[in-house]
């Protein structure tokens, strides 16, 4: 969470799926706002979480596989 002076407090949650593998490159939020998506390059998926921002929690939705190698790294958002 941010606090009201802009510093981080400490975290509510740490998500970590313990596969040496991973490699989680960016975050991208929603053009709603109300999700995080997590690009990981090293395990080629990106993982959709709801953001409970009340709870200040990461809530996992959906996980997308890519093409073995496809290293997902950016994304943009189209209407």
């Amino acid at each position: 969470k941010i606090k009201a002076d802009g510093s981080l407090s400490e975290a509510s949650s740490i998500m970590h799926k313990g596969d040496s593998q991973a490699h989680p490159h960016s975050c991208f939020i929603d053009p709603s706002g109300k999700y995080g998506l997590i690009s990981d390059l090293g395990l080629d998926k990106i993982y959709v979480y709801r953001l409970d921002v009340i709870g200040g929690q990461l809530v996992e939705e959906q996980v997308l596989q890519t093409a073995e190698k496809a290293g997902p790294r950016h994304m943009c958002f189209h209407p």
